[in-house]
């Protein structure tokens, strides 16, 4: 079973990516800390993260494209998608140059998202 990290300050998006992620039998943890996503990520092997791009506003601004890169560097092994409701050319450039596998806008396109997971073999049907 495929190993799922969402990160994500917003509970109800939590609630929602759990909800579908499960249905379709895949394991996911959530968190919506900064810091506690970095523990996760260095005590646990994930296959996949679901990162926002603002985690925790009391830290930094754009803080979830810093943990993607020390998910880059801590398991190079684990894809992120990052995701964002405040996107940009220069955050979607910022997340590919940093080890983004994909870059999507909330509200996110559910379908979408299920042809991601497919691609990078988290969910395949």
């Amino acid at each position: 079973m495929k190993k799922v990290l969402v990160v994500d300050d917003e509970e109800p998006i939590l609630r929602v990516l759990v909800k579908y992620l499960a249905k379709r039998g895949i394991n996911a943890h959530t968190t919506t800390e900064f810091h506690n996503a970095k523990c996760e990520i260095s005590r646990n092997a994930y296959d996949l993260v679901l990162l926002d791009v603002n985690i925790d506003q009391l830290i930094s601004r754009r803080n979830g494209l810093e943990l993607l890169s020390y998910i880059r560097d801590a398991s190079p092994h684990t894809k992120v998608i990052i995701m964002t409701g405040f996107g940009s050319d220069e955050i979607e450039q910022d997340a590919y140059n940093r080890g983004a596998y994909y870059y999507m806008e909330k509200p996110l396109d559910l379908f979408s998202l299920n042809e991601k997971l497919n691609e990078i073999g988290i969910y395949t049907h």
